[in-house]
């Protein structure tokens, strides 16, 4: 059957490739059979999409209307909720916890991930040109790719008397964090002409260290990501004038929203004044049910970031009302890219035979449970969007849990590839199993579950391989199910309780549930 339903799925992405010659010679060009693969990952973005109603005053015009024209998963989530490790894993289709790729650490250096192809490696095994630009993988390394344009840049940041840091704009002790997490404001003129002789104030590019021209909105340099766009969007214009026939994987990072949350004023402008800002879900106390403070303390990011907004502003309505408007100017602007990128393919030959896949890393929290970051093990944390476009298949909304470990196979089996993704005898077959069979209404095809696991960071799991000592969470349809990895646990009826406010863990008439659901994570975490 999926045999049957990958050839089904190509036949209707197949096209012929126009001539480089004249009109007339299109009928002797050879059909490509194989789909091109455009894929956009984004950095840190949360439901704050339209298509997923995750903010009431969310701008996402671009990534709507793919959502509109494509299969949108509405429950979807990364194996691991922090960026190295959860692309890692998702590019290389093996789980966190399979391969102990669970940190920062360089993944090409992990001992299975190095023997293991990545779905790059994999797609040009298959006869593919690799191609990237931006953050795709957090290290990224050149070997995996034909053509790779600019690695990640998460400027512009401050710098101010040769120091960057955050920008004056924002109040201490917020802005102590630092030039990235502590970061948050328009991009303004202010202090972008040098002055003879007085050390450089105004926007830098980091990690290449240059200066940023910014005389205004319209007079400016590109940003990051706008220069990765523009370079995706003029390979496609090369390839279409050469008559490439070659099939390509090309994969775009989107560093926005990322912090710092540094983007024109003309953003800023789409989004509700600061005192207008809805903030979503955030209730006082709701971290109280919890075990989140049990196992992390006060200096881990997420508790830090949210208790120096705290102290930063009058209330902590008004700092999270202020975060947020920058967020979601952040995101408008990533939707932009977005829609150049989008335009770009639609503009091309290459139309009607590209696969288009957008998701994030991960998620990002905005003051659910006194929590402001990534890394947890909660929905705010955790969801991300996920759209997988295929060429004359009809839109719809699928709203069973799935997971990034699922794009691997799910690719392989849309393109037809086949080959060992494994390198050699030290690498590792890939985990998870595709999602065609769901996408194609298949019986019995409904993935029932997915888990998510968090790397330990207190004295008990910190710099621990082993399974036993990270923290995961197992969600199905129903429930939400937490362990940490001192025992404790949370437990959430999702269905009666979608924002996760009643942890029922420790009641009673639920502990059967969750001696079930643990039960169940166990059984997945021992699996070979």
């Amino acid at each position: 059957m999926r045999q049957l339903i990958s050839l089904a799925v190509l036949a209707a992405c197949a096209f012929l490739m126009p001539s480089a010659g004249h009109a007339g010679e299109a009928e002797s060009q050879p059909t490509q059979q194989k789909p091109n693969v455009v894929f956009i990952i984004l950095d840190d973005l949360n439901d704050y999409v339209g298509f997923l109603g995750g903010h009431p005053q969310t701008v996402t015009p671009n990534m709507d209307a793919l959502a509109a024209r494509s299969t949108s998963f509405t429950d979807a989530y990364p194996t691991l909720p922090i960026c190295a490790p959860s692309r890692a894993s998702l590019f290389s289709g093996i789980q966190p916890y399979r391969s102990g790729s669970m940190s920062f650490g360089q993944w090409f250096r992990n001992p299975v991930l190095k023997n293991s192809r990545t779905m790059m490696e994999y797609f040009r095994l298959n006869g593919y040109r690799t191609m990237g630009a931006g953050k795709v993988l957090h290290h990224n390394t050149g070997y995996i790719w034909d053509e790779f344009y600019k690695k990640a840049d998460y400027g512009p940041v401050w710098i101010e008397n040769g120091v960057e840091k955050a920008h004056p704009s924002v109040p201490r002790p917020f802005a102590d964090v630092g030039k990235i997490d502590g970061s948050f404001a328009p991009m303004t003129a202010e202090g972008v002409i040098d002055v003879e002789g007085r050390p450089y104030t105004g926007w830098w590019s980091t990690p290449h260290k240059q200066k940023v021209r910014f005389a205004s909105d319209g007079d400016r340099d590109l940003l990051p990501d706008e220069d990765s766009v523009q370079w995706a969007a003029r390979r496609l214009g090369q390839m279409a004038e050469s008559g490439e026939d070659q099939p390509f994987f090309m994969a775009i990072g989107i560093i926005k929203p990322h912090t710092p949350l540094h983007v024109p004023q003309e953003y800023f402008d789409r989004i509700p004044g600061r005192s207008e800002i809805v903030i979503p879900n955030y209730d006082p106390g709701d971290v109280d049910d919890t075990h989140y403070r049990d196992v992390f303390d006060k200096e881990t990011r997420g508790r830090l970031l949210f208790d120096r907004l705290q102290a930063s502003y009058p209330t902590v309505e008004q700092g999270l009302q202020t975060f947020i408007r920058a967020y979601l100017a952040a995101t408008a602007f990533a939707d932009d890219q977005v829609g150049t990128l989008i335009r770009a393919v639609e503009g091309s030959p290459f139309a009607d035979n590209t696969i288009i896949v957008l998701t994030s890393d991960h998620g990002w929290t905005n003051g659910e449970k006194d929590v402001l970051f990534k890394n947890n093990l909660w929905q705010s944390g955790a969801r991300v969007p996920l759209l997988i476009y295929l060429p004359g298949h009809q839109p719809q909304v699928l709203d069973a849990p799935v997971s990034h470990i699922d794009l691997y196979p799910t690719l392989a089996e849309l393109a037809g590839l086949e080959g060992d993704t494994r390198k050699n005898r030290y690498g590792r077959k890939i985990d998870g199993a595709s999602l065609v069979g769901y996408i194609e209404g298949a019986k019995g095809a409904e993935p029932d579950h997915t888990v998510v696991m968090l790397k330990a960071s207190n004295p008990r799991g910190a710099g621990s391989q082993r399974v036993s000592d990270q923290h995961y969470s197992l969600i199905t349809r129903e429930w939400r199910y937490i362990r940490y990895n001192d025992g404790q646990e949370e437990l959430y009826n999702r269905s009666a309780d979608p924002l996760e406010r009643r942890n029922l863990a420790d009641e009673e008439r639920f502990s059967n549930v969750a001696a079930r659901l643990g039960a169940r994570l166990n059984r997945k975490l021992a699996q070979d």
